[in-house]
């Protein structure tokens, strides 16, 4: 039996990951995270890791001699995780159909299980009966592409060194040192900005209307006013005894209380004889009444 260390991990290989119990017992610990249901089964390598001591795996299964769709035939999704290798018949939903280098055929039909990938140590595989089992190049595009794998890269980096200065050496030579001439300083002038000159904006604006000092412009929005009459200015009035024949103008109306005008005018006229002595006669009936009551409310 080769070691793991002669064989060749690679991606898209099939390899052979033994039941539990044949597994030598000083490589029990690396299988302890691996579940029960993958062992005895052939697994295909996704991708070896940069260390070479682990690869990450999908699970195959034959389905015990059934087809896919006679072991899964009412369940489409469970059927999407899985991929048939020739002679598999294609895939019942998706038409799909992987096969490996040079036409080589499993010993039965196989299917491989897309659902979980696994990471595991390469101690625990061992080669299948047909060597050169592996995918081709095409095939195993269409599986990565299929479940959304980026593989790493198989070649592991390069180690970095770090290098720590040695000790000196007594019997190295002496250090000599070289007088070398400073450079001349270089001085640097700062460029004179550029003077702007800006454009000087110009406006437009309306002349200003002028007027001369006795004419006063009429606004606008009183042109549309109806005119209005203006009160005649009476040459001469003329009154008489009958207050009912005063002439009133016809084109302004009456006031109810007298304007100033009027009570200006009514006021220059001298009172009638006739108008004086009623008016002398009634106050003094209405003095001696006053008095009257006064002496009566003094006596009672």
């Amino acid at each position: 039996m080769k070691s793991s260390r002669s064989l060749n991990f690679s991606a898209g290989a099939i390899f052979w990951l033994p039941a539990k119990n044949e597994i030598a017992n000083k490589h029990l610990d690396a299988a302890e995270t691996i579940e029960d249901g993958c062992f005895n089964h052939p697994v295909l390598i996704l991708a070896v890791m940069p260390n070479r001591k682990e690869v990450t795996i999908l699970v195959m299964t034959s389905f015990g001699g059934k087809d896919l769709l006679e072991k899964h035939p009412r369940s489409p999704h469970i059927r999407s995780h899985h991929l048939p290798i020739y002679p598999s018949k294609v895939h019942p939903d998706n038409g799909s159909q992987l096969f490996l280098v040079n036409d080589t055929k499993l010993d039965r039909n196989s299917y491989i299980n897309t659902e979980v990938q696994r990471t595991i140590r390469t101690v625990l595989l061992k080669p299948t009966r047909h060597s050169a089992c592996k995918l081709r190049a095409d095939s195993y595009d269409f599986l990565i592409r299929y479940i959304g794998f980026s593989p790493p890269p198989e070649l592991s980096p390069q180690p970095h060194i770090r290098v720590f200065p040695s000790t000196p050496n007594a019997l190295a030579a002496p250090r000599t040192w070289a007088n070398i001439a400073r450079s001349a300083p270089v001085h640097y002038t700062r460029p004179t900005p550029a003077h702007y000159t800006y454009p000087t904006p110009t406006y437009s604006t309306q002349p200003v209307p002028t007027h001369s000092a006795n004419t006063i412009p009429t606004p606008t929005h009183y042109t549309h006013l109806p005119l209005c009459y203006t009160r005649p200015i009476p040459t001469q009035s003329t009154h008489s005894n009958n207050r009912s024949s005063h002439e009133h103008w016809q084109t302004e109306r009456t006031p109810l209380l007298p304007t100033v005008h009027n009570r200006t005018m009514y006021h220059s006229e001298e009172p009638s004889g006739s108008d004086s002595g009623v008016s002398r006669v009634f106050w003094f009936v209405v003095g001696v009444t006053i008095v009257a009551w006064v002496i009566w409310k003094a006596g009672g």
